[in-house]
């Protein structure tokens, strides 16, 4: 689809206000570096991390001045134009976070809609259903895995055939959303470090009005939201694989070919594993085999449940089973 209404950070703009920062820095005696290699080292790739950031502005410079001390022309013009390039990326990042905002709401939606056709499909119980199920059993079954798999067992092959391909649809639809905005924050979060390593090249360090290692506009592209998303479209990804792999096999397809899974790209890892360490990545990188599995719960609980159920806390569930929704 076409990505012309997307908003993305003005890479050739923001490297053109540099230039012209180098140029003025570099005429009037001031040492700046005049050479335009993207892929040179610097002190941030030295880190092995994305540039962080601040946008409070200091007043003066951030390092030794002795190369400002040493300028001939007017340090205001060097300032202004340092003003232009932060102003111009804030303003962008602002615009960039709004458009992730927006369809991260939207992937949200998505995932509440699979959620309760799930339920409604009665593939996925909440502990509230079992409950009440266990309770009007004129026998008592006290492990919840067995009652789970009993109910599933319950539903004729074919219809669970059929609404397990209404849920893989839904779920392949939702994963082609997830992977375009994936893809849209690692282009954005790309050419915030490429600009930033480019800034901090051609820009002497004492002429900074903004230390860009303390700069952390652009972690809201990851927001905790998006984390959220991510976390559940793994743990729906493992869901569809491990409880309706047997079914989905049938139609003659291998399953973990069918089934896609989020494709986060390398400076979003980065990003995340700054942002959420282990937490995350555990998460993200946890193997596909059949383990517990919770397509509700939040990045910071346990899985719990099994291999044919998800369960959840009690109000989620009361708030997912009252969803109308087609399976």
């Amino acid at each position: 689809r076409s990505r012309s209404h997307e908003p993305y950070v003005s890479y050739k703009e923001l490297k053109h206000t540099v230039s012209k920062l180098s140029s003025l820095i570099g005429a009037t005696g001031g040492g700046g570096c005049t050479s335009d290699n993207e892929d040179g080292a610097s002190s941030l790739d030295e880190a092995n991390a994305l540039p962080s950031a601040s946008v409070s502005v200091s007043g003066g410079s951030t390092g030794d001045r002795s190369g400002r001390q040493q300028f001939t022309g007017n340090p205001a013009f060097v300032d202004t134009h340092q003003h232009e390039f932060f102003n111009r990326l804030h303003g962008d990042i602002a615009q960039a976070r709004a458009y992730v905002q927006s369809s991260v709401t939207a992937l949200e939606a998505q995932i509440g809609d699979w959620q309760s056709s799930a339920i409604l499909a009665g593939v996925l119980f909440t502990p509230v259903q079992l409950d009440e199920i266990s309770a009007s059993l004129p026998f008592q079954m006290q492990d919840r895995q067995l009652l789970v798999e009993w109910l599933f067992g319950l539903c004729p092959a074919e219809k669970r055939r059929a609404s397990g391909q209404r849920l893989l649809d839904k779920y392949c639809a939702f994963a082609r959303n997830l992977n375009g905005l994936l893809q849209y924050i690692e282009m954005n979060l790309t050419a915030i470090r490429k600009i930033f390593k480019k800034f901090e090249k051609k820009v002497p360090v004492d002429f900074h009005i903004q230390n860009i290692r303390e700069y952390k506009a652009h972690h809201d592209l990851c927001m905790p939201a998006m984390q959220d998303v991510l976390v559940a479209s793994v743990r729906i990804h493992k869901f569809v694989l491990n409880v309706l792999a047997e079914d989905l096999g049938t139609f003659g397809e291998d399953p973990a070919q069918i089934v896609p899974a989020c494709e986060i790209g390398p400076e979003s890892l980065v990003m995340l594993s700054r942002l959420r360490g282990s937490t995350l990545d555990d998460i993200l990188a946890a193997s596909p085999k059949k383990t517990q599995i919770d397509v509700y719960a939040k990045p910071t609980v346990a899985d719990s449940g099994g291999p044919k159920g998800a369960r959840r806390s009690t109000a989620a569930s009361q708030a997912v089973a009252g969803t109308s929704s087609s399976s």
